[in-house]
């Protein structure tokens, strides 16, 4: 998994450059017999920026805020510690190297 929950500048870039690739050569590509296909294909150009988008926004942001976890910045700006505040919930997350890490996130409403 390069970009979920619990992310890395690594795996974001990893999604990053997928994402620019499915932009560059995918859909530059995509053909469409009639209007349920056209509207199939638009819905996958729409998916592809607004992946991309969230992506990027993720790469940008410097701390774990909410349910979002960042691994290289697991502190939010501004707290002593937000992954260890009470009523938080413990992610345990496996990358693919079955190198685990476990990570509080937010309880609902942050």
């Amino acid at each position: 998994m390069v970009a979920g929950v619990v992310g890395n500048e690594n795996g974001l870039k990893k999604a990053m450059v997928a994402f620019e690739q499915i932009r560059r050569e995918k859909i530059p590509l995509l053909r469409a017999r009639d209007q349920p296909a056209w509207i199939k294909g638009l819905e996958c150009v729409n998916l592809a920026w607004v992946g991309e988008m969230v992506t990027r926004t993720a790469l940008e942001r410097r701390e774990s805020r909410g349910q979002y976890y960042r691994e290289d910045y697991p502190v939010g700006r501004g707290s002593s510690d937000s992954s260890c505040m009470p009523g938080r919930a413990v992610i345990h997350y496996c990358h693919e190297d079955s190198n685990c890490t476990t990570a509080r996130a937010a309880g609902g409403g942050d």
